[in-house]
């Protein structure tokens, strides 16, 4: 298969170069563009007041996937819950980056279901496309499981991961899953530093006091070190370490 097909695998997360020299095939680390591009150090008061928030405002950022099916799944729970932390905290301010218009339409749809007359008043933004700066402006963000958890890592974001499919889907995917966690900052520590709410863990009470605890949590400086430290092992000048691996095997060839 692979070690018989391959000269060198580059590979983005360390996890994954462990995996290839378990299984004898020859691998180079190069780290993460996305480390490289986004700084260690975060200070978002000029985007903040680009998008016309106060720097005292209360942001959570909601992310409901970018696939039809995700948000069918996952968006009630998480409309749910911007209802029941609206409730409690009614000076906290929602904003949503969706990913093109199919989605957004779909997500309104959902809104108005579930808000009704509510949501004219509902402090609530959407954006289309701009996940970056959406959860950049955040004070915590919670958000579909997949890449764009290790951008809100990055950018040192307390954050909830959450995940819900089909019941059916999930009884043949869910045998076939080997990583004990599936929040890429979870993976990459090898340790729980985000909470998960998978499938019947995807409740909108659950997603509720998860953000809420978040929220509580932004400013507590371990978890903005563990993101650093993690930041720091992705950021190796991915692009250059990738060519310049590249041009050893050309070399040798």
């Amino acid at each position: 298969g692979i070690k018989k097909s391959v000269d060198l695998m580059l590979t983005l997360f360390p996890f994954e170069a462990d995996f290839y020299q378990k299984h004898k095939v020859p691998v180079q680390y190069v780290g993460h563009p996305l480390a490289d591009q986004i700084d260690l150090e975060q200070n978002n008061l000029q985007l903040r007041q680009a998008w016309d928030y106060a720097v005292t405002d209360k942001i959570i950022a909601v992310l409901p996937g970018s696939r039809g099916g995700e948000l069918t799944h996952i968006a009630p729970e998480l409309i749910r819950a911007m209802k029941s932390i609206h409730q409690q905290l009614p000076e906290v301010k929602f904003i949503t980056p969706l990913v093109n218009a199919a989605r957004q339409k779909q997500f309104e749809q959902l809104l108005q279901q579930e808000l009704g007359d509510q949501l004219e008043s509902f402090p609530w933004r959407r954006i289309q496309g701009n996940s970056h700066e959406a959860m950049a402006l955040a004070d915590c963000v919670v958000l579909a499981s997949g890449t764009a958890t290790l951008e809100a890592m990055l950018l040192k974001k307390p954050m909830v991961v959450v995940y819900k499919w089909a019941e059916l889907t999930h009884r043949i995917i869910a045998p076939l899953v080997k990583s004990r966690f599936v929040a890429l900052p979870n993976v990459l520590a090898n340790q729980l530093l985000v909470p998960e709410l998978i499938q019947q863990n995807c409740t909108s009470e659950k997603i509720t006091a998860a953000l809420l605890e978040q929220l509580n949590r932004a400013n507590q400086e371990f978890l903005q070190q563990d993101f650093l430290t993690l930041h720091q092992q992705l950021r190796k000048n991915a692009s250059e370490s990738a060519a310049a691996a590249i041009a050893e095997v050309i070399d040798h060839a």
